[in-house]
This record gives structure tokens, sequence and C-alpha cells, in this order.
């Protein structure tokens, strides 16, 4: 843990950390339909999913907590769409 999330903790927080999924989506209508059409097709529950605008022109990031993360990335990088890196 950071020293942030301890300070969190001392203050009464619940403070946990989880692995997700990031990638650039086309930002237009049915383009989140398509992940979660390829993810459900596949048998992988979304447990929650937010997007933002991106930097690029025309697209979004999605943040997603899926099922299963590896087969999520190999099922949606096969559709196309380019997974994102973290940073710190």
């Amino acid at each position: 843990m950071c020293s942030s999330d301890l300070h969190l903790q001392s203050a009464g927080f619940t403070v946990s950390e989880t692995k997700v999924l990031g990638l650039e989506m086309p930002d237009k209508p049915g383009a989140l339909f398509e992940i979660s059409s390829a993810l459900s097709d596949n048998g992988i529950n979304v447990d929650y999913a937010y997007a933002y605008e991106s930097a690029t022109p025309g697209k979004a990031i999605l943040i997603l907590q899926a099922s299963d993360l590896t087969r999520a990335a190999k099922y949606l990088t096969e559709r196309g769409f380019q997974l994102v890196e973290s940073s710190p």
C-alpha cells in the first residue's frame, strides 16, 4: 500500500486495489455495445465500467473490471481494440 492508502485507512476509510482493463474505443454510439457483446459472447461478465474522453479526437478510454481480465483482453484485441497502459 502507498502512503495515501494508509492515510485514508487511518481516517476510517476502506481502501482496496483492483486490477482493471483499459482500452481505447471509438467515441460513437454502439461502441460500448460492441465491447460488451464481445465479452458476453465469450462468457465474460463485466463487473463495472466507466469511460472518459481521450485526448485523441473521436476516441474514448474505457476502464473495466471483468470476471476474467486476461480473456477479456484477448477477445477485445482480436476485435481491434487497443489496450492502454497505466501510468503512475
